[in-house]
């Protein structure tokens, strides 16, 4: 639907996460190369930006209470940094630990080199692991024996914990797979879609037969075990030297922090979106919600009663807990970036990260961070603790797993309500059904982790995409 002809067109972002800062930050670079008269207005309920990425400076150490680095692999996030004038604050992972541990009975064994995920690469690291029994090793390497899916079920979605235990048996989704990524998606294997996450194990599948026939042909990367961690990065402040960054951008009359969004409806005379919040109310020519899917499509159901979207996207919670401690306390020595934990150990914990091993700059010489996950799709019963009962749960596991001799010099919980998506069976035909409806609204965009990845360099990708047809939409709408 054309935009009445004016000067200024009012283009409102709902959400200064990243997926809202990113958004932001395209659409007004190419609307100013293209001498568009737009303002972009950015609404955010906290008092802050970021959204999932929390950085808090404490007594000399870097607490990450969201993400902790980002992947580089994909080119497209290593661009975005140099243009943003970044690149220089980028630290990598510490190279004498990028190593990765599974918690087994209260031991910590090291992921075997040249695993992937689910699939090992190297054939004596795999076997000299004690991670698995010999049965489950064999049933292991027997996969390249068991048949491809047939041509009628090929294209179907199928969910991690089915597609492990088909290929390579239970052992290996239970004490392996299923805790490395929970690592990831915080979520249930019998749910999470392949498809939709990993589909490269369904394309090899398809193509060699096998999963270890593909790896002979695309090998992992060399001196690392488990997670590929020289392919990670940071900034030596913290993460949130992005989101800081990229709230530069934003004009300060333009950013409304402490603006709970309350209600949105689409005003037909105006032919512009209304949106209340619990300070003031807003007018927009444009409208793009980069909220959680829950807090959005509620309200345009209400807004467009004629046009409902009836389907869910699930979220998983989370707590993060981090505990700062005297490098002497850990008597059992840690070589490593991190560990996780299978859900048949029966831990609070999910998985634990050395941020102190991880990156320069986190904690100060003779201290160790560590940081501790609970929660996710499989433990979310763990958050009915309190943050006093999180924190007593977490570090009693963890002195029985470190070896420690004393308390903590200080520690914090921090939890995450809904606010990871959960790729479930199906997702990929949930979302395309989402942008179905949502194209039929008036001058109304998505954008946000659920639709092609949770990773930021995802999300970024995912905001400058809709910052591309929000600028197509604009130029068209100007000529008519």
């Amino acid at each position: 639907m054309p935009i009445k002809n004016k000067n200024t067109i009012r283009v409102g972002i709902l959400g200064a996460g990243v997926s809202g800062l990113s958004t932001h930050y395209y659409l007004k670079k190419w609307c100013d190369e293209n001498r568009l008269p737009v303002e972009i207005s950015v609404i955010e309920k906290t008092q802050y930006v970021g959204g999932v990425i929390r950085t808090e400076s404490k007594s000399g150490f870097i607490l990450e209470h969201g993400p902790d680095c980002f992947l580089t692999e994909k080119l497209s996030a290593l661009d975005f940094m140099d243009e943003l004038g970044l690149r220089n604050e980028l630290i990598p992972t510490k190279a004498q630990y990028r190593k990765s541990y599974i918690l087994k009975r209260n031991m910590l064994y090291p992921v075997p080199e040249g695993l992937y995920l689910m699939a090992p690469g190297k054939l004596f690291p795999f076997l000299g692991s004690p991670l698995l029994s010999w049965k489950g090793k064999l049933r292991t390497l027997l996969e390249p024996f068991v048949p491809r899916r047939s041509s009628k079920t090929m294209f179907e979605d199928e969910s991690l914990a089915s597609f492990v235990k088909r290929r390579f048996g239970l052992e290996m989704l239970e004490q392996i797979a299923q805790p490395m990524i929970a690592g990831i998606y915080t979520a249930d294997p019998n749910e999470l879609s392949l498809q939709s996450t990993m589909p490269r194990f369904l394309e090899w599948e398809k193509n060699y037969g096998s999963v270890l026939k593909a790896l002979l042909h695309h090998k992992p990367q060399k001196g690392t075990s488990g997670p590929r961690y020289s392919l990670f990065s940071s900034f030596i402040d913290g993460m949130a030297t992005l989101t800081n960054k990229l709230a530069e951008f934003v004009p300060e009359n333009n950013l409304f922090l402490n603006h709970t969004f309350n209600d949105l409806s689409w005003k037909q005379n105006k032919k512009q979106w209304n949106v209340e919040t619990k300070t003031q109310s807003f007018d927009f020519d444009l409208l793009i919600s980069c909220l959680p899917s829950y807090e959005i499509i509620p309200k345009l159901n209400r807004s467009h009663a004629s046009e409902n979207f009836s389907q869910t996207i699930d979220y998983a919670s989370s707590a993060v807990l981090h505990f700062a401690f005297r490098t002497m306390a850990l008597t059992k020595p840690f070589g490593g970036i991190g560990f996780v934990v299978p859900f048949k150990e029966n831990k609070d914990i999910m998985a634990c990260s050395f941020l102190s091993h991880k990156f320069q700059n986190r904690a100060p010489e003779g201290m160790t961070l560590v940081r501790v996950f609970c929660g996710g799709k499989l433990n979310e019963k763990q958050l009915d603790k309190t943050d006093s009962e999180l924190t007593d749960r977490s570090l009693k596991e963890l002195e029985a797993i470190l070896g420690l001799t004393e308390q903590p010099l200080f520690s914090t919980v921090h939890r995450w309500t809904k606010r990871m998506p959960q790729y479930v069976i199906g997702h990929q035909k949930k979302i395309d059904s989402l942008n179905e409806y949502v194209h039929q609204l008036p001058a109304f965009y998505l954008c946000g982790n659920y639709f092609n990845g949770v990773g930021i360099p995802d999300v970024i990708a995912q905001a400058k995409m809709t910052s591309e047809r929000v600028l197509s939409y604009l130029q068209k709408t100007m000529r008519s």
